[in-house]
């Protein structure tokens, strides 16, 4: 005996469940392509000026082995307020319908403590800078930006404009 289905994911079985749109940004031509050919074409480029042009191909060798290892290092020293993303917090930003997403939500209960909350908040993210990073992107890799105590509030004390977008229990 078949179990036959009550017809509720009818109408929501074609859609797509999720708006998370990784997969179709590191689809791109430029993320595919476009970047890890400009690298390695910068890499060849250094390797045989050192050996052409310097005559020695063990200079050129050791330029593009530091370059491929510390090249992010070298581009959050050269770019003001960018640091190095580790490489598990850039796999957090990979994900497909199967992925864990990593979420963090706060909400507030009591109206009159929103000062308090803040000031716990605010003493948090002193001894725990990376809560006020935000991402940005340079040539097709993430680094994190710094946001200052007041930019970080603003994002993330965010209010409803009207009653009507609050989301409320069922």
């Amino acid at each position: 005996m078949a179990i036959k289905s009550r017809g509720f994911y009818k109408d929501t079985a074609h859609k797509k469940w999720s708006k998370d749109i990784s997969r179709e940004y590191y689809g791109t031509p430029m993320l595919k392509y476009g970047w890890p050919l400009i690298k390695i074409g910068t890499m060849i480029a250094i390797y045989y000026y050192c050996k052409l042009v310097v005559g020695c191909w063990h200079l050129g060798a050791t330029c593009v082995l530091l370059l491929l290892f510390f090249y992010q290092k070298f581009i959050a020293f050269i770019v003001p307020n960018t640091i190095v993303m580790p490489i598990m917090d850039q796999q957090t930003l990979i994900s497909d319908e199967k992925a864990i997403v990593n979420y963090m939500n706060s909400s507030t209960y009591n109206k009159d403590c929103g000062e308090m909350f803040w000031l716990k908040f605010s003493k948090m993210m002193e001894t725990q800078p990376k809560f006020r990073y935000k991402i940005k992107e340079i040539a097709g890799d993430y680094y994190y930006s710094e946001m200052t105590m007041k930019e970080a509030q603003e994002k993330m004390f965010l209010k409803p404009e009207n009653p009507d977008k609050v989301l409320k229990n069922q």
